[in-house]
């Protein structure tokens, strides 16, 4: 009988569900999948779109990533403080994982002061957009 593995997916976004959810599928059920991410909730940003032109509500654009364990993919809230990529190892709010395999699906921060050329410019429309959307709707409903 061969040994049960772990997988590690840090990142609750798209790329980390998506992730997850395959591999639960592709998996004999004896191997852990464990999905990491510091909000307790999924949220899909193409719909900020839908939300700004009142197309959708706050609360349609996001799901809980808890209901992940229903489909046997573990789900850990915490802070992820640092990640080892040599052990496949992160420690997570105080607390050491490791796993026979580590996805890191965390996402972008915008950031346009980081390119010199860029930092000149006035950020784009769309970026003032995704600011404000996520400050008002995301962090203010869901934090």
């Amino acid at each position: 009988m061969s040994q049960s593995k772990s997988v590690l997916i840090l990142g609750g976004g798209v790329g980390g569900v998506v992730a997850a959810n395959r591999l639960r599928k592709l998996l004999p059920k004896m191997h852990r999948i464990l999905l990491i991410d510091r909000a307790k909730d999924h949220l899909f940003e193409p719909s900020l779109l839908w939300l700004m032109t009142g197309d959708r509500k706050p609360e349609k654009i996001a799901r809980p990533l808890e209901r992940l364990n229903r489909k046997g993919i573990e789900f850990i809230q915490g802070e992820i403080e640092k990640i080892d990529p040599e052990r496949k190892s992160v420690r997570i709010s105080g607390r050491e994982l490791s796993g026979d395999a580590l996805i890191v699906s965390l996402g972008a921060d915008l950031a346009p002061e980081a390119v010199p050329k860029v930092a000149i410019k006035k950020p784009s429309i769309r970026w003032h957009l995704t600011k404000i959307l996520f400050e008002k709707y995301w962090l203010t409903k869901w934090f």
